[in-house]
């Protein structure tokens, strides 16, 4: 049975400095958690 990889790379600088989903992500408030507010603020998530 195949299984899909939700993992997000983040990279910075040319760097990885976090992954995982998108809920872990988001849990770390880290560079990833900045872009998503950045670009989702005002909508409901």
């Amino acid at each position: 049975m195949s299984r899909m990889n939700n993992d997000i790379v983040v990279i910075d600088h040319g760097e990885i400095v976090e992954n995982g989903n998108h809920e872990t992500l988001l849990a770390q408030e880290g560079k990833y958690y900045d872009l998503y507010m950045t670009q989702y603020a005002g909508f409901a998530t």
